[in-house]
């Protein structure tokens, strides 16, 4: 919203000295006038006006402030016709000519305003005119708004010529603050930054000039960048203290918000607006839209709700509040609110067909296609009615029905390219990826290399885990074409998956040096540079960035991360907070999670209490946050409101989840435990375990197998996938996708969920589980609590946890079972000879071949290893080649799947420590212990609480106390000896039958 704003309103609107005082009544009607005018009620200053006229027609005052207020109501009729009844009343004064010239302003008849202010000119040079106090001040503002009428109208030339006469004729003219608005506003254009140097001296000379202030934010809304728009903000809301109720004001510096992000105030300046000017929809739009900017969705249904309620009838604010609740994933409101506006719209097919999808999602397919019917009965078949019957399907969890729907679409419609991409990743999730392969590349070949089937095939190779296929796949997207940032992007990525990190660097660079602006590319080779350790360049780039994108999870993590690697958290802690989103969803509340799991990384929950400050998440999805603000009571207080309606949230959570059957067992003796399991197999229930098993040799894939194969000699197991599994699960293990449309669902019995990063809404209540049992063995807290949630919801069952370490158990504080990941006790031993002669010192690791499974300063207890004429073997440490220092007697090995029994063997010590990694809990500890070898490893990790100091290993702190742990160890081979057989016998005792046997008898405890 602009306006050209007057140049001086207070001079149309200055009184003039009157013949005649008013008396009192009349004065007390001009009073009230005056103040109506003041909280700028213009209609009400108006009726008050024309009173006071009536009642003193020789006042010319009251005619001067009468048209003024026809004015501000847009009567510019009556407006002039008030102006000439005071012109009458004194033919030489000034106002009322300016006046009607304001009032042609006003309409935007800018040849008119000249012709009026160049009559307004010539009075004063009228030789038989009586001087007046005021005459060269007016004179020199009646210049300016010529000039400023021929510049509006066109006439730039004759603007300037006007302003050099006025030099010329007026004393003092220049020196003006008008007459530098005038230059700069001759120059916007053209110079925009001299136009704001002039616009800086008028300012200093005359501050209140609020016309330069405004003149001011609109140059650097249509010629500035940040820092331009930062500067307009605070020169435009200096005005304020005057214009607080200006609408012109508060629009542009809603306009110079928004161009900074900062919806938050986008927000309070839009309402405000709305409150000013309740009958004008636009500024509740406007508001709603930041709300939504923001994703601050209790903000947004407030809005949306008085936007209803002020104007029936218009349902727009409705739809959008709808939307967002859809993209934030609260689909059971969003398809409340689909069902009101198709009620209220029933000529919108869009809305209904929003609600039935949704109705699949929440509710069930038969549901969705009862809607469906009963639309296709009112409406007719049409394209998207066919495509919605498709799309229901997948959306209700039904793979199988979608697939079968999918191929009868295609057949009727036979060009649509994106069911025919939609069909091939439905047949991954019901036949195998080796078909959907099939799918892509016939599809490719008949459609010249389209690139969704050559995205298709990418993904495919990515489900498989074959690197060097999804890199060859991606190269492929890349060439044909070069302009898909996304294509690039994961280009990039499947570069580092084979260790080419030159090749992803030189990728990243050359997209960014062609489109600096990519987002997409410069969050990603953010994430780069600090995966492969270069945390400086990170930290040099990520600042840049920042700058130019605004806020953002993905910078906010990052920045976290590199300023935590640099030591730069202390000083530039509060810069990067304005890296935290103002927004709210309960997907937001799972981004901060990570956020504050950077900062636990980093080892400074000190810092907590300030960036739980600075977030705008609702309290509702924050309930995983409550353990952590517990944990630190001494930092500085939050707010009490806020602090409380957490704890509320993980209390209703903690009400669903069940620890009877924990406690009951913790407390049981051997005996009853052994009596607990010696019954026929037939009196225990069945035991579904559920996993993605998409990695044939991922840690929750291991850990599943290894539940399955305890738990097989006392019960059925049957292994589940939420979609299509690995090829190599399903096809050697009999591990079965689960389809709830085909009756495919693990039914009754023991439901035992192995992650919780995976959708359940769409099967478990067609399972109906006795029991259902959470394994958390991953930092994903917000989902756990929400799958909670959820299992109650759908089934009326409370979940039970097991950890698979005490810290993940602190870090939600829910009641639950302790579960070590198993491992092959029999397997891993240790050696059964000698080392033989010449054997030098050998100090190893291993994990995955990533930095965050190392330090950046493990080469210094390396380095002390070499120096005693030992050695070192990281097994999984090829990441760390170019960022260790060149250190003697290190060997970087591949990770590999196998061998790891025979690489432990050859160790006499075994080193562990991460970076930005915490481990959960550690089994390459628990399996070198196992080897009985003697253990120096970080307090961070779950892995610690099987660590006693000085016993059963040794735990350190810093980098300095790890090398002289190291020394010690070298120096005393008894030490060595001693901290590895008890590390053996504690392993065997964490591990041995007794334990196994009691956590067995929590899978199949019934009550």
């Amino acid at each position: 919203m602009k306006k050209s704003f007057s140049l001086l309103d207070r001079f149309a609107s200055k009184p003039v000295a009157s013949r005649q005082e008013a008396p009192d009544d009349v004065a007390a009607l001009m009073r009230e006038a005056s103040a109506a005018q003041d909280r700028q009620d213009w209609a009400m200053a108006q009726r008050l006006w024309q009173e006071a006229s009536e009642r003193r027609p020789e006042n010319i005052n009251c005619w001067l402030q009468l048209g003024n207020m026809r004015n501000e109501l847009a009567h510019y009729k009556l407006a002039i016709t008030a102006f000439e009844t005071a012109r009458a009343l004194d033919p030489q004064a000034a106002e009322p000519l300016a006046g009607i010239a304001g009032v042609h302003e006003r309409a935007g008849d800018w040849n008119a305003a000249l012709a009026s202010w160049n009559q307004l000119v010539q009075l004063f040079e009228d030789p038989g005119r009586s001087v007046r106090p005021s005459d060269q001040e007016q004179q020199g503002h009646g210049f300016l708004h010529a000039a400023l009428s021929a510049s509006m109208a066109g006439q730039r030339e004759f603007a300037m010529d006007i302003i050099v006469d006025a030099t010329r004729r007026v004393p003092g003219f220049a020196e003006l603050p008008g007459h530098l608005l005038m230059r700069a506003r001759a120059v916007r254009q053209s110079d925009p930054e001299r136009a704001r140097a002039l616009l800086r001296q008028c300012l200093e000379r005359a501050p209140d000039e609020d016309a330069a202030r405004f003149e001011f934010g609109s140059i650097a809304l249509d010629h500035g960048k940040a820092r331009e728009w930062a500067e307009a903000v605070d020169v435009v809301e200096a005005a304020l203290v005057r214009r607080a109720n200006d609408l012109s004001f508060l629009w542009l510096l809603a306009d110079l918000r928004d161009r900074l992000r900062e919806w938050s105030a986008v927000r309070v300046l839009s309402e405000r607006m709305a409150d000013l000017a309740a009958g004008e929809p636009r500024y509740l739009r406007r508001a709603l839209d930041a709300a939504l900017a923001m994703k601050d969705l209790v903000a947004a249904r407030r809005i949306a709700c008085t936007f209803t309620r002020t104007f029936p009838g218009e349902f727009i604010a409705v739809h959008e509040l709808a939307c967002a609740y859809e993209d934030a994933q609260e689909l059971d409101r969003a398809r409340l609110l689909f069902r009101f506006l198709r009620r209220k719209w029933p000529h919108s097919g869009w809305h209904e067909f929003r609600y039935i999808a949704l109705t699949a999602a929440r509710r069930s397919l038969a549901e969705a296609d009862r809607l469906l019917r009963a639309a296709v009965a009112r409406r007719g078949r049409d394209l998207e009615l066919d495509r919605v019957y498709c799309d229901i399907a997948f959306r209700g969890g039904n793979f199988a029905e979608a697939r079968r729907r999918l191929e009868w679409f295609i057949s009727e419609h036979p060009d649509d390219e994106a069911a025919q991409l939609f069909l091939g990743y439905v047949i991954a999730n019901t036949s195998s990826l080796a078909e959907a392969e099939r799918h892509f590349l016939a599809m490719a070949t008949r459609s010249f290399q389209a690139k969704g089937a050559l995205v298709g095939l990418a993904h495919m190779a990515m489900r498989r885990r074959e690197p060097l296929v999804v890199h060859e796949r991606w190269a492929s997207v890349v060439e044909l074409y070069p302009d898909d940032t996304i294509g690039r992007v994961e280009y990039a990525r499947s570069a580092y998956e084979i260790r080419d990190f030159d090749l992803a660097l030189q990728i990243c660079e050359r997209q960014l040096r062609l489109l600096p602006s990519d987002v997409t590319m410069g969050e990603f080779y953010a994430w780069l540079l600090a995966a492969i350790g270069q945390f400086e360049p990170a930290w040099v780039y990520l600042k840049s960035l920042r700058r130019h994108t605004g806020p953002g999870w993905t910078i906010l993590d990052l920045s976290l991360l590199s300023a935590a690697q640099t030591g730069r958290l202390d000083t530039e802690f509060d810069g990067i907070l304005d890296s935290v989103p103002d927004s709210g969803t309960r997907r937001d509340g799972g981004r901060f999670y990570h956020a504050i799991r950077q900062l636990w990384s980093a080892h400074r929950p000190d810092l907590l209490h300030k960036l739980v400050d600075r977030a705008t998440i609702e309290p509702r999805h924050l309930a995983w946050l409550s353990p952590y603000l517990r944990g630190h009571p001494g930092q500085p207080a939050l707010a009490p409101a806020f602090h409380a309606r957490v704890d509320a949230a993980w209390t209703r959570t903690r009400e669903l989840v069940r620890g009877d059957t924990a406690t009951r067992l913790r407390a049981a003796s051997d005996a009853q435990i052994a009596t607990l399991l010696d019954r026929p197999r037939h009196a225990f229930p069945t035991v579904h375990i559920v996993n993605k098993f998409e990695q044939t040799r991922g840690g929750s894939e291991l850990h599943a197998l290894d539940v399955g194969e305890r738990l097989a000699g006392y019960t059925d197991v049957e292994f589940w996938a939420p979609e299509m599994p690995h090829p190599y699960f399903s096809a050697k293990l009999g591990v079965k996708a689960i389809e709830p449309g085909q009756g495919q669902v693990p039914h009754g019995g023991v439901l035992v969920i192995i992650g919780v990063y995976f959708n359940i809404v769409t099967w478990i209540r067609r399972a109906r589980p006795k029991r259902v049992i959470f394994l958390y063995n991953t930092f994903e807290a917000p989902l756990l609590f929400e799958r909670i949630q959820e299992v109650f919801e759908q089934t009326g069952v409370r979940s039970e946890l097991l950890y698979c370490s005490d810290m993940m158990a602190r870090e939600v504080d829910l009641p639950g079972f302790f579960e070590p990941s198993p491992v092959d006790i029999e397997l891993f031993r240790p050696r059964g000879t000698p080392f033989p002669s010449g054997h030098r010192f050998t100090v190893g690791r291993h994990s995955r071949d990533v930095i965050e499974k190392h330090h950046g300063q493990d080469w210094k207890v390396y380095e002390a290893a070499a120096q005693a004429g030992g050695r070192s073997r990281l097994l999984g440490g090829t990441c760390m080649e170019r960022v260790f220092p060149h250190t003697a007697s290190i060997e970087f090995l591949p990770a590999r799947p196998d061998g790891i029994v025979e690489f432990l063997q050859e160790l006499d010590c075994y080193y562990y420590n991460t970076s930005t990694w915490i481990e959960p809990w550690g089994r390459v500890v628990i399996e070198a212990m196992a080897c009985g070898l003697p253990v120096l490893v970080s307090e961070s990790g779950g892995y610690a609480q099987a660590v006693e100091h000085g016993r059963t290993g040794l735990v350190f702190r810093t980098i300095d106390e790890a090398v002289e742990l190291m020394r010690a160890l070298i120096a005393d081979p008894a030490l060595r000896q001693r901290l590895g057989t008890e590390a053996r016998r504690s392993v065997e005792t964490l591990l041995g039958a007794p334990a196994l046997a009691r956590l067995v008898s929590f899978y199949l405890a019934q009550d």
